[in-house]
């Protein structure tokens, strides 16, 4: 599954054989095209459920810090989320629930702000087809209760 933001690329793919280096070298071979080089690129690799944790909680709370940037990328990714969940559906569960425990995470250990607040209220409003955390469940609720919904 490619999602393309506006702060990069990001490949996520399902498999218990590691493909690492064949999506590297596939992307670095279309990119080549652009008379680029891999030194053109910062490329991230992460082989366990645990790093990619991290660097999704260490991006949300590094981007909550820059309001613009945030906004741009969530609604970049939201949008991206809606049009391809048909045909990645088993990779964007498994991406939901590294996001639900991150988010989880980050709402108990009080990191939470209201950027952070808004892109799980969002998360949660998502057309996909999965069993809501109750991280997210507060979204919604939140959601469903504010000022603009009312008659």
């Amino acid at each position: 599954m490619i999602i393309n933001t506006n702060l990069g690329v990001e490949i996520y793919y399902l498999s218990t054989i590691d493909c690492g280096v064949l999506v590297k070298n596939s992307f670095l071979l279309l990119m080549n095209k652009k008379k680029t080089s891999e030194n053109d690129y910062r490329i991230l690799m992460y082989n366990s459920i645990n790093e990619i944790k991290a660097e999704i909680q260490t991006s949300l709370l590094r981007l909550s810090a820059m309001p613009l940037s945030f906004k741009c990328y969530s609604k970049n990714l939201f949008n991206q989320l809606k049009l391809i969940h048909i045909n990645n559906e088993q990779i964007i569960l498994e991406l939901f629930k590294i996001m639900e425990d991150v988010l989880a995470s980050i709402y108990i250990n009080g990191l939470s702000n209201s950027k952070i607040k808004k892109f799980i209220d969002e998360l949660a409003l998502l057309p996909i087809n999965i069993n809501h955390s109750s991280i997210l469940k507060l979204g919604l609720t939140r959601g469903a209760m504010n000022n603009d919904r009312r008659n």
